[in-house]
């Protein structure tokens, strides 16, 4: 429809395959012949580049990587995994708990702002989502021989959350 109404070629894609492949074409993975892609947001979402080309199935974009298991005493995902991807690195992950603490709704911008002024309940949220964080980028790198590893998506502050 798109198409036919702008005269422009279009292509619709799942928006983890879209953002590797703008990786690939202009951004941090230009040039690179091996790279992966992790998003973090609304779920977890992972895009990989092998022999310079997008690596993209039928499967690709449904959110496997979100129930990577990262931590077998972590909280249950709404799928019932313990300690998945899904249930420690999402939007959702973070900003659940720290409402419960702090008996309030924050955002996930106030919650990685109270985690770097100390405030005991987004602290740990945080840092528990920081080292699952490194074991999900450990894991890829490991399973995959990346050059290089690209974090995205809205939840991409995560890893500065605590300088």
């Amino acid at each position: 429809m798109v198409e036919s109404r702008t005269h422009i070629p279009t292509i619709i894609e799942n928006d983890v395959i879209a953002f590797t492949e703008a990786e690939h074409w202009f951004g941090y993975g230009r040039g690179l012949e091996r790279y992966a892609v992790i998003t973090l947001g609304a779920g977890v979402g992972y895009g990989l580049v092998i022999h310079d080309e997008v690596v993209a199935d039928e499967d690709a974009g449904i959110g496997l990587i979100g129930h990577f298991p990262l931590d077998p005493f972590g909280p249950l995902c709404p799928a019932g995994h313990r300690g998945c991807a899904h249930s420690l690195l999402t939007l959702k992950a973070i900003t659940d708990p720290i409402d419960a603490a702090l008996n309030k709704r924050v955002t996930y911008e106030e919650a990685l702002a109270m985690a770097a002024q100390n405030v005991g309940a987004a602290r740990r949220v945080v840092q528990d989502a920081g080292r699952a964080l490194g074991r999900l980028v450990a894991a890829v790198a490991n399973l995959t021989m990346a050059q290089r590893i690209i974090l995205g998506g809205e939840g991409v502050a995560l890893p500065g959350a605590d300088r």
